[in-house]
């Protein structure tokens, strides 16, 4: 039975420019150390705990940002079995002397903005008008933004 898969990964995503499209080559196992099948979340361990030197620049990047695993345009989620992404000549081809190359991306992806923690007093200072009551321009305004908003949305009353 084959153990390990040579697989290239191409580098895409939000990646540094200079590396976007390179390759990084990797020996994955099918089954982890304790006899349980690799996982995508095994590999992407994998991935970070052999990142090359040679790309040293996004070492500390790879470390804590994310990323994800396509295989043949095929995004791989976090529990997938890494042998069941692979087709049976692959499998077949792992036990070889000289396997040949499984291609997969690695997207690397950028982390999400932060989002500005408002209060709830903030909220309602944001949708409430300023002052006790409405003026006449703000009493228009609200029956013209009512009047759009009811035709945007196709509604007729």
């Amino acid at each position: 039975m084959p153990t390990k898969a040579n697989v290239h990964f191409i580098l895409t995503g939000a990646c540094h420019v200079e590396y976007s499209g390179r390759q990084i080559a990797m020996s994955i196992p099918l089954e982890q150390e304790d006899g349980r099948p690799t996982t995508v979340t095994d590999i992407a361990h994998q991935v970070r705990a052999e990142w090359p030197e040679e790309l040293s620049v996004m070492k500390d990047e790879i470390a804590s940002t994310r990323f994800k695993i396509l295989k043949t345009g095929r995004l791989l989620g976090d529990e997938d079995l890494f042998k069941d992404a692979l087709t049976a000549s692959e499998l077949e081809n792992c036990g070889t002397e000289e396997p040949k190359v499984i291609l997969m991306h690695l997207v690397v992806q950028k982390a999400p903005p932060a989002e500005s923690a408002k209060t709830t007093e903030e909220v309602k200072e944001e949708k409430e008008p300023a002052g006790d009551s409405l003026s006449v321009p703000d009493i228009e305004r609200s029956t013209e933004d009512r009047e759009e908003s009811t035709t945007r949305c196709c509604v007729v009353m």
